[in-house]
Formats: structure tokens, C-alpha cells, sequence
């Protein structure tokens, strides 16, 4: 009796955005239980397929071009114009949610595939051991608990065939074939197949029905016998074996620490370039921080002007220092308050993003043991970046705030001189005989302060141990807290001795 294929896809074509062709023309099946081994060069487009399996790589994706006819549980879908999720992918890094318990995660797969709790606990009891506590953290078990957890989750959500990629990365032997046996029971149990990518193969190849084999020269899939050997010989035909020359003895020559000293300097301005970017000069903080200087020109001044007690009467008396009071206002105390709220909430946010990322991704501990100085490169760098930040976007909104007043002004008196403004809008700021407006040096202390404040939490926080998305995103949350909370006492402080 002839096998009804879970799974068949015919005219398989992927096109790169490249125009260069992984898949031309092929074709693919997938029966009842069975386990197949997908090898292949690395590059050669076997993750591509895994995600055009899983639904997740649709036709014209980032200039993708996917074709062929797939046929699963009696439906035909053409690829070219439809994607379909026919298989659960389970990631190589696992992908689970850190924010929930190992339950919730096979619960969360459940609930949408309409699988009951009870479900997940006899699958539960069936793939883990038995003293695995199931309401622990995600984020806080070992790489073989979130793995067998990302198995059951991938199982739950009900797809027709399940797909690994390279599931026993980073596994040593034992656990390595305790894997490959784990695969292969839940695909004769289940009668779904399983299709495994994995570098090193032997332990799959052992309990695979087949090996299918990307050929790059080809364009196509090709089925051979799982037999480690063979497909050994095969792999080889794709790698290119190159000489290696004679490596020259390093050494650090007098001239040579002229150049690396220059080499420093360049990376040094390689990263303060991009911290400037970001922290300061990019689109989105220019219209940012435009945005606040022009909310605090307009709201200080119409609202002043528009909702003066006995206004009719008061306005041709009180005009002049009202207008000098709105200027000294807006420069000693609205705008930097303002400006330092703002740079905390975005900048703070993005520096204790970007140096969790860094932790997480082990890149500060790399430029340690690289010897690179990312206490220099990095830290140095986002705290002048930050006080350049802070005094260009303080000039900048005030200038702005400046000039919203203006026009709202002569939107309330159209008949006044613009004259009449500047005069008294500066007034109490250039009083004296000196060239910088009056009260700049508490200003900057304010401005200066709160840069260093934003500087030093988002780095105390986003420093600190991470090991997971959710501890980088509490030490963001952390990071903006602490930091609001220290420049308002700051700015309260200089304000009091100040006035």
C-alpha cells in the first residue's frame, strides 16, 4: 500500500535578492513519522527552506522570490502567491518567551492551537523529567531543559511536521544522542516527520529514515541513504580545501606603536561618531527635541498672555515684564528641565539598550579578552557624547522656544513690532554688561548635572548581568527611573541655591 505524503512540494524555486537561484525546479516529500536529515555546504540555503517550511519566509520577502506547489492534509497552496506554516520550527537558540514560565510557554503554543492544559501536562510528563520544575523562569534553566521546553511548545502548536535546527549545538555527546533518540520517538509516536539540520550529523544519521542533500551545483533536493560515510563524501565534494603560507612572526616594532597609537585614536572616533549619531544628531532627536522647544514656546507664552487675570486691563501695564518673565522662565528653569527629562527618556533608554545588548551578547567580556579598552570606546565616549548632546540640544530648543514665542506673540498682538519682543523677551537675561545671558552658569549646571546623571545609571544598569531579553529591558526601565529621579533632585537643588 502506497504512503500518503504528509507533506510535498513540487517546482520548488529560491531565488536570492541577488538573483542568484538556491532551490531551481525541485521537489520535496515528507511521509508519516519518519526523521530526515537535511545536510548541505554551509550557505547553501537550508535554514532559507526551513523558513519557507515554517511559514515565516513568504514570496517577495527583502526581495525573496519563492515558487513551487505545496500540497499538506489535502490542501495545495502555490508559494508564489500564498505562504504556509506547515511546520513548528524550533530555533537553535530556542526562542522562549523569558517573560514566562516553562509552563506558560508550552501553554501559550497550546491555548492558540487549541490544545487543552491537560494536553500539556500529559506531553509534559511524557518528554521531561520528572523532577524538572515547571514554573521556573525560562530564562533560568539549562540549555537541555529550554531545549526539550522549545520541543514541546513546537509540538503543541500542532503543525504538520517539525522542524530542528541544529538542535544539538553546543551538546555533548550523551546529551547529543539523547536528543536525536528524544526526535526520533516523538516522530514515530506522533506520526509527524521531523526534518533536522544539524553540523554534526552522526548521532541524527543514526536514527534517520533518510538524507536529503541541498546540492548548490544542482539547484536541487536529492535523497541519499542515511549512512554517515556517504554523506560525508558528498559534503566534501562542495568543501574547497585552500594552502595555507607560512605565517609571519608578529612583533610590535618602535614605529609600530606610533601606528597603534593612531589606530586608538581612529577606532576612538569610529565609536563617538556613532554614539553622536544616535545620541545626538539623528533625525529623530533633532525633531524630538524641536518638538519640546516648540510645545514650551507656544504653551508658556499663549497661555500666559490668553488666560491673564483681567487681561483687558492689566495686559497694557504688565506686557513688557511679562514678556521678560516668559524669557527668563523658559531659559533658567522650563527649558533645561525639559530638555534633561527628554534626553533621559530617549537616551537613557537607547544607551542602557545598547550596552545590555552588549552584555547579553558577551561583546563587552570579547573586547576583554581582546584587550580592546571599551571603558574608553564605549563608556568615555557615551559620557562626552552625552554632555555634547546636552549643550547643543539645550542651544538648539532655546533658540526654538525662542522663536515659537514670537510668532505666538504676534499671533495674540498682530499690531506690535516685533522690536517690542526682542526686548523684552531678553531683557532680564542680558541685563549687565556681559555678552552671556545672565544665569548660564546654572544652567549648565543643571544641564551638565543631569547629563552625568543620565550617563552613570543608564550604565550602572545596563552594565549589569544579563541573561535574558527581560533583564535588558528592566535595566532600561531601571536606567530612565533612576536617572528622572536624580536630575530632579539635581535641577530642585541648583534651583534653590540658585534663587
Amino acid at each position: 500500500m502506497t504512503q500518503v505524503a504528509t507533506l510535498s512540494i513540487s517546482g520548488l524555486t529560491i531565488e536570492t535578492p541577488d538573483h542568484e537561484y538556491l532551490l531551481k525546479d525541485t521537489s520535496i516529500e515528507l511521509f508519516p513519522g519518519e526523521v530526515v536529515v537535511l545536510s548541505g555546504p554551509s550557505g547553501c540555503g537550508k535554514s532559507t527552506l526551513f523558513e519557507v517550511l515554517a511559514g515565516i519566509m513568504p514570496n517577495g520577502k527583502n526581495g525573496w522570490r519563492i515558487a513551487g506547489q505545496l500540497t499538506s492534509q489535502g490542501a495545495s497552496t502555490n508559494l508564489a502567491l500564498n505562504n504556509v506554516a506547515c511546520g513548528s520550527l524550533v530555533f537553535q537558540d530556542y526562542a522562549l518567551f523569558d517573560e514566562f514560565s516553562y509552563f506558560e510557554n508550552m501553554a501559550i503554543a497550546a491555548h492558540h492551537s487549541g490544545t487543552s492544559d491537560k494536553d500539556v501536562i500529559a506531553l509534559a510528563k511524557a518528554l521531561l523529567p520528572e523532577n524538572m520544575n515547571l514554573n521556573a523562569s525560562a530564562h533560568q534553566g539549562s540549555g537541555g531543559q529550554q531545549q526539550r521546553i522549545a520541543i514541546a511548545r513546537t509540538l503543541l502548536s500542532n503543525r504538520p511536521i517539525l522542524l530542528l535546527d541544529e538542535p544539538n549545538s553546543g551538546l555533548d555527546v550523551t546529551a547529543s544522542r539523547n536528543v536525536a533518540q528524544l526526535v526520533h520517538k516523538i516522530a514515530r509516536t506522533t506520526g509527524r516527520p521531523a526534518i533536522i539540520i544539524a553540523h554534526h550529523f552522526h548521532d541524527f544519521v543514526d536514527v534517520a529514515d533518510r538524507i536529503i542533500l541541498l546540492d548548490p551545483k544542482a539547484k536541487a533536493l536529492r535523497t541519499l541513504d542515511p549512512e554517515a560515510d556517504a554523506l560525508e563524501r558528498e559534503l566534501e565534494v562542495f568543501s574547497e580545501i585552500e594552502t595555507i603560507s607560512e605565517i609571519p612572526t608578529l612583533a610590535l616594532s618602535a614605529s609600530g606603536t606610533c601606528s597603534t597609537t593612531a589606530m586608538k585614536v581612529m577606532w576612538l572616533a569610529k565609536y563617538f561618531r556613532h554614539y553622536l549619531w544616535v545620541l545626538c544628531f539623528s533625525p529623530s532627536m533633532i525633531l524630538y527635541m524641536s518638538l519640546g522647544g516648540v510645545l514650551v514656546g507656544f504653551v508658556s507664552t499663549w497661555f500666559t498672555f490668553k488666560y491673564l487675570p483681567f487681561a483687558e486691563y492689566l495686559t497694557p501695564l504688565l506686557h513688557d515684564d511679562t514678556l521678560a518673565g516668559i524669557g527668563f522662565i523658559q531659559y533658567r528653569i522650563l527649558l533645561p528641565l525639559i530638555v534633561s527629562l527628554l534626553l533621559a527618556a530617549r537616551n537613557g533608554a537607547i544607551i542602557a539598550a545598547d550596552l545590555g545588548y552588549r552584555v547579553n551578547r558577551k561583546q563587552i567580556i570579547a573586547m576583554q579578552n581582546l584587550n580592546i579598552p571599551h571603558r574608553i570606546y564605549i563608556q568615555f565616549t557615551i559620557m562626552v557624547t552625552l554632555v555634547v548632546s546636552s549643550l547643543l540640544m539645550t542651544v538648539m530648543s532655546m533658540g526654538i522656544s525662542a522663536w515659537v514665542s514670537m510668532e505666538t506673540w504676534s499671533a495674540l498682538f498682530p499690531d506690535s513690532s516685533r522690536h517690542v519682543f526682542r526686548e523684552s523677551y531678553f531683557f532680564s537675561l542680558t541685563a549687565g554688561d556681559g555678552i552671556v545671558p545672565n544665569g548660564t552658569g546654572w544652567v549648565l549646571a543643571k544641564v551638565m548635572g543631569s547629563a552625568a546623571a543620565i550617563g552613570l545609571a543608564s550604565m550602572v544598569f545596563g552594565l549589569s548581568e544579563k541573561n535574558s531579553v527581560v533583564d535588558i529591558n528592566r535595566g532600561i526601565a531601571q536606567a530612565i527611573v533612576i536617572s528622572v529621579s536624580l536630575l530632579l533632585v539635581i535641577h530642585t537643588i541648583v534651583s534653590i541655591i540658585e534663587f
